[in-house]
This record gives structure tokens, C-alpha cells and sequence, in this order.
């Protein structure tokens, strides 16, 4: 019994270690654990001792060890320092003194402790977000590792999805596909012919999901995949990639310029972008830009974009509203 309760305290240790340092210890610790726990309480732990490689003991440790020094850290920060912190997480300054403020003392310094130099900014700024804007949930899954390591793994979703447990109980489970709510929850047709499908959408991650999606393939005029590394770049950013892609296809495809005015056609081939933080410089008279959920930037009228409800990739892959004015560019 003494053999088991040490192997228990070790993977509640190890529960506690961010996400980020932890997959590959967390497999090694499971097969072994289970082979030692076939050998008899007696060898349980000196098997387990045995076979556990340096690395993974390296990796439990000094994990833990980061979490724990850096609350510490947190309870000498002032104020400004507090700030600083949270500009550097994707805020600009007038926003992180506002977020200091609301997330209150204990909040600051719980979420200084989960963030470390090398976590993504995207995923600092919408756990700040979401601690902000949902403190009791923060909580919750700052206290459940297996609830916050869920949370890292679909932090790219909307805050509708990421902060719903049973989504995060569901990840953890590895119950998949997860059926999430759309905003349209059935098939069928418009007013335009577009039509509703049921479809199993996979996360950068693996994570499947399912809902109904919209298909505006019959209004979309021009189409461009959007690259890993910009799924979760502000608008502007991702517009604006699209757009010069646009921009070179215009060129040379006479059936999509007779879409447009000889005024508008000329502007737009000769546009120069000024700015990633300006949506204005990607925008084409008479379209819209929509996050397919499949990962594509889409050129949909705009009448029908806007007239069709429907969730966009945004919501799936693109980190929701709190990414989408970012200034993460």
C-alpha cells in the first residue's frame, strides 16, 4: 500500500506540470506505472524507479519547480510590473492597466505563475482574457490540472467553446468527435440555395469536433488556405495575406475581373497595403472575407455573407473575438 500511495503523489505531482512540458512524461509515466503495478505491490515503485528515464524525472521537476517559483516571483511584483507582464502578452498598455485592475491580486498571481517565457502569446492573451472575463472559471481549472491542460489544448477556439466544461471533460476523455453548438444546429437551405452540412472539423491539435457549416461555394469568388502560423494572427493580419493573394490572382483571370467596375478593378490591382492593423486596406467592394471552417479565407459576397448565419473557422481554430481585433500581428 505505501509503494501505491508514493506512485499516486508522483502523478499528482506530475498533474501539476503545464501542459506544454508534459505529454511525453505523461505517456512514459502511464506505461510504466502499469507495468509496474502488474509486478505486485512490493516492486511497484522500485520497477517504476527503474525504468523511468532521467529526462522524464527532469521534466516532472523542473516543470513543477517553474510553477512554484514563479508564484513566488508573483507575490514581490508591483503594480507596474504586473502591466508590463500583461503588454507583453498581446495588450497594449491602456488595456493591460485595465485587465490589472480587474483581474484583482490573486488572479495577477496565479496567472504569472501558469505563464512562462516560452508559452505562446496567443495563448497568454486569451488565458488572460478569459480569467478577466470568467474569473470563477479560471479558478476551476486552475485548480484541475487535467481541466487547464484540456483548456491548453483548445485554447484556439472561441471563449463560447474553451470555457465550457463539458467540452474540456469531453477533451480530457478524449471523447471525439465532440458535437459543439453551432449557431445553426440543423441542415436544410436559405433564401440563397446555401446549404447546411454536418461535418467533422479536426483542430490544428487532432481534436475532433462537429456542427453544421455553411457551404457559400456558389458566392466565393476567389479562395486561399491560411497558413499555420496565421491561424491565430489578428484579421487584419490574415485579410491582408489573403488579399495580396487575391490581388495576384485578379491579375490574371479575366472572368473574376469582369466581378468589378473598370474604377474598381484598377484600384484594386494597383492597392498597396499600408498597414497589418488596417482591415480597410484587404477590403473588395461588394465581398466579404469568411473563415471557412476548413481553414480557407473565402471571398463570399457580402449579402449573402452576412445574411446567412452560420459559426466561421474564427470560432474553431481562430482563438474567437479575443484574437480577431488583437493586436497580434
Amino acid at each position: 500500500m505505501k509503494n501505491y500511495i508514493i506512485l499516486i503523489l508522483c502523478f499528482y505531482s506530475f498533474n501539476a506540470i503545464h501542459s506544454q512540458y508534459k505529454t511525453q512524461a505523461y505517456k512514459s509515466l502511464t506505461k510504466i506505472a502499469k507495468k509496474g503495478a502488474a509486478k505486485g505491490s512490493s516492486e511497484a515503485i522500485e520497477y517504476s524507479s527503474k525504468k523511468i528515464s532521467k529526462e522524464v524525472i527532469n521534466t516532472i521537476i523542473t516543470s513543477t519547480y517553474k510553477r512554484e517559483r514563479r508564484k513566488a516571483i508573483a507575490s514581490k511584483l508591483t503594480k507596474d510590473e504586473f502591466v508590463t507582464f500583461i503588454e507583453r502578452s498581446g495588450f497594449s498598455h491602456k488595456e493591460a492597466e485595465k485587465v490589472f485592475l480587474k483581474l484583482g491580486k490573486e488572479n495577477n498571481r496565479m496567472i504569472y505563475s501558469l505563464i512562462s517565457n516560452d508559452t505562446p502569446i496567443a495563448l497568454r492573451k486569451i488565458l488572460i482574457e478569459d480569467a478577466s472575463a470568467k474569473p470563477q472559471f479560471f479558478k476551476i481549472i486552475y485548480n484541475d490540472p487535467k481541466l487547464l491542460n484540456s483548456f491548453e489544448l483548445v485554447y484556439s477556439m472561441g471563449r463560447k467553446y474553451r470555457t465550457d466544461l463539458k467540452i474540456l471533460n469531453k477533451v480530457y476523455k478524449r471523447e471525439f468527435p465532440i458535437d459543439i453548438n453551432t449557431i445553426v444546429s440543423n441542415g436544410g437551405l436559405n433564401k440563397y440555395g446555401v446549404k447546411y452540412f454536418n461535418k467533422i472539423i479536426t483542430l490544428t491539435n487532432g481534436i475532433k469536433i462537429r456542427g453544421y457549416f455553411p457551404d457559400f461555394i456558389n458566392y466565393t469568388i476567389f479562395q486561399t488556405k491560411i497558413p499555420q502560423h496565421r491561424l491565430l494572427k489578428s484579421d487584419a493580419s490574415q485579410f491582408n495575406y489573403a488579399f495580396l493573394k487575391f490581388q495576384k490572382n485578379l491579375k490574371i483571370n479575366p472572368e473574376m475581373q469582369k466581378k468589378f467596375t473598370r474604377k474598381e478593378l484598377k484600384e484594386l490591382l494597383t492597392r498597396k497595403l499600408k498597414s497589418t492593423k488596417s482591415e480597410s486596406t484587404s477590403k473588395v467592394p461588394g465581398y466579404t472575407w469568411h473563415h471557412n471552417e476548413s481553414g480557407f479565407l473565402q471571398l463570399v459576397e457580402t449579402k449573402v455573407h452576412n445574411d446567412v448565419k452560420h459559426t466561421g473557422d474564427r470560432a474553431l481554430k481562430g482563438g474567437g473575438k479575443e484574437i480577431r481585433k488583437s493586436i497580434i500581428h
